[in-house]
């Protein structure tokens, strides 16, 4: 449409200037050529071009004072060269042009379809809209004075498709405690080792202690050798255990108070190892245990 009505401009320009003064006896008053030509210096001091260009024609018309339609046409000419003109392409995504587009600027129509004409406009910021199949592209566009063909392109490109939803992931199950130190396996051992030690210690020394009064209730000195020797061995049995009890239950403490807390069976399992040994000297019997950590 602006492209017709600025075709019409240049032909009834040309019409008037070319036609008789005679044809014009209606035309505008002299007051009113002025008026126009005031009002078109204060459009193009504001940008308003294309509506500067009008008041031109008004008073460029032969009832016009002549030093006044001379001055029009040339204005006239002089902007009408400066006038900007866009150019309008529209294009889908894979790029191809599309014709059945209504773009409107600054919110008014500026054409139905996109024909590929260059049209003028005012020179500055503009906001474009265009329409196409139920979607619009918005965007701003800055013409200069005296600009050709400018392209304002509005690309229709189809949405991206939203991802897909990820499932969420379980939460990791928080990690098994690590199992806190207890009483270790050797001070069980250790600990049943002992007992039954001393028990074995106790009972060898209650049988000893009653043949010994026997003996001596009995024979006294004059004893057979093989009941001492009976008797020794019994008394050597019972220290034995005796002492190989109480090194036991050392030992067990000695695991718990070490080995307990703050390690693992599996650790203290293999790091700890016992060892029990009898011992005899002379006529005394004992028990050695002895323990690597």
């Amino acid at each position: 449409m602006k492209q017709l009505h600025h075709g019409l401009f240049a032909m009834t320009l040309t019409l008037l200037l070319a036609g008789p003064r005679t044809a014009w006896a209606e035309g505008p008053t002299s007051a009113a050529c002025g008026e126009a030509f005031e009002e078109s210096q204060r459009l193009t001091k504001s940008g308003k071009l294309l509506a500067s260009l009008e008041q031109l024609i008004i008073c460029a018309q032969p009832t016009c004072p002549q030093f006044l339609t001379k001055e029009c046409t040339t204005t006239f000419e002089r902007i009408k060269s400066n006038l900007p003109t866009i150019t309008l392409v529209a294009r889908d995504g894979a790029g191809v042009p599309l014709v059945d587009v209504v773009v409107t600027m600054d919110g008014k129509k500026l054409a139905d379809k996109i024909g590929g004409l260059a049209v003028p406009v005012d020179p500055g910021l503009h906001e474009f809209t265009f329409e196409h199949g139920g979607k619009t592209v918005a965007m701003s566009a800055l013409v200069s004075e005296g600009e050709r063909n400018k392209q304002v392109v509005a690309e229709f490109v189809a949405p991206e498709p939203e991802p897909a939803a990820v499932p969420a992931q379980p939460a990791a199950p928080p990690p098994a405690p690590e199992p806190k130190g207890g009483v270790p396996t050797a001070t069980y051992v250790l600990g049943g080792v002992g007992l039954a030690a001393l028990a074995t210690g106790i009972t060898f020394r209650l049988v000893a202690s009653s043949d010994y009064n026997s003996l001596v209730a009995d024979c006294g000195r004059s004893c057979q050798q093989s009941d001492v020797d009976s008797l020794k061995t019994k008394y050597t049995i019972s220290s034995v255990g005796l002492g190989v009890g109480a090194g036991a239950l050392v030992a067990a403490g000695v695991v718990l108070l070490v080995g307990g807390a703050g390690s693992k069976p599996s650790e203290r399992a293999s790091t700890t190892t016992w060892s029990i040994r009898p011992l005899f000297s002379g006529r005394e019997a004992g028990g050695f245990v002895e323990g690597r950590f």
